[in-house]
């Protein structure tokens, strides 16, 4: 969900995309894009784009480490 706010930039409709989530959920995804500096306008537009790319990084780097390619 952080990667889709990354593109989006709007959380209005990256939670809009994922409609069974319970209020809990949606607190705590909420609470993460604000952690991250996802949520609402701060400093100057390349600012917010600097960081977007640096959360979105992150997550690949993540995905990465996580997930290794299986050998067949």
């Amino acid at each position: 969900m952080l990667a889709i706010q990354c593109i989006l930039c709007d959380d209005v409709r990256t939670l809009s995309l994922f409609p069974r989530l319970e209020n809990g959920q949606r607190s705590f995804v909420t609470y993460l894009m604000q952690q991250r500096g996802l949520l609402g306008p701060t400093g100057t537009p390349s600012d917010a784009a600097v960081r977007r790319e640096t959360v979105a990084n992150e997550l690949v780097e993540g995905l990465a480490k996580r997930a290794p390619i299986p050998k067949h």
